[in-house]
């Protein structure tokens, strides 16, 4: 039996997070209460993730140790491996309400990979846009609320980020409702648009809400899919998305992995 060509990334990724980035070249360290001018090394960790983010280079792994982290992050286009060392439990990426928490806007790929973090307190949890394809796996993608669509995050540009056992819970768009052209408010947890695919493979969606448009189906959602935009998903249970996050029209297809 042939093997279909995203089965290969994706087993890589479940099977071994280094598989997913080219051997690591450098390997730097991140603390919350680590000092600005730190070296990046275990004694002198960087005080932010987009620090090291700044300093590492093509293939090199970022090490986040626990803790609340206040700022938003751009990935910068690198292959590199983010991962939070204790889990998305005791390791938050705070946006404090600001903007974006976490960016790929810079043609990012599946070499790209965050990993263990909760993801919270943006206008919207995750952007990917211009082309870029990410990896986003075992994170928590809660709490994020705009007025704008995809609070959880928006996918366009024909950006095709692969989402591996992550959680979006709690996300809001449409609060407070900012009219802003046809689609504003939809898409509590994502929104995908442009030619965009985003691929789910055990995933969890729950309690996220989209309140801008109430006349429509996809406003009463959490998930939204338009402009030749999709979902595939795996392994995701109907009763793993509360009712909420359902619309009657959703473009909502099987991953290839999951027709076999």
């Amino acid at each position: 039996m042939s093997t279909h060509p995203r089965l290969a990334i994706v087993a890589a990724a479940v099977i071994c997070l280094g598989a997913a980035v080219s051997p690591a070249q450098s390997t730097w360290h991140v603390e919350g209460n680590g000092s600005p001018g730190g070296f990046g090394t275990s004694l002198a960790p960087f005080g932010s993730i987009q620090q090291a983010i700044g300093f590492a280079a093509n293939g090199d792994e970022i090490l986040v140790r626990p803790g609340t982290y206040l700022e938003t992050i751009d990935l910068l286009g690198k292959r590199l491996l983010v991962r939070a060392v204790g889990g998305p439990t005791v390791t938050t990426i705070n946006g404090n309400s600001v903007s974006d928490v976490v960016s790929f806007r810079n043609g990012e790929t599946r070499s790209t990979v965050l990993h263990g973090f909760r993801v919270t307190g943006g206008r919207r949890g995750l952007r990917v846009d211009l082309g870029s394809s990410p990896t986003v796996m075992s994170c928590v993608i809660a709490g994020n609320v705009g007025a704008d669509t995809g609070a959880g995050g928006l996918i366009t540009g024909t950006s095709s980020p692969l989402f591996i056992s992550c959680t979006f819970s709690g996300n809001r768009a449409g609060e407070p409702f900012s009219p802003i052209g046809a689609i504003a408010g939809r898409g509590g947890a994502l929104a995908v648009f442009d030619n965009s695919v985003a691929e789910a493979l055990r995933c969890r969606f729950t309690s996220n809400r989209a309140g801008g448009q109430p006349a429509t189906d996809e406003a009463l959602s959490g998930l939204m899919a338009g402009g030749a935009g999709n979902i595939r998903w795996q392994d995701l249970p109907l009763q793993s998305i509360a009712a909420v996050d359902l619309p009657k029209r959703f473009k909502f297809e099987p991953h290839p992995q999951a027709a076999g």
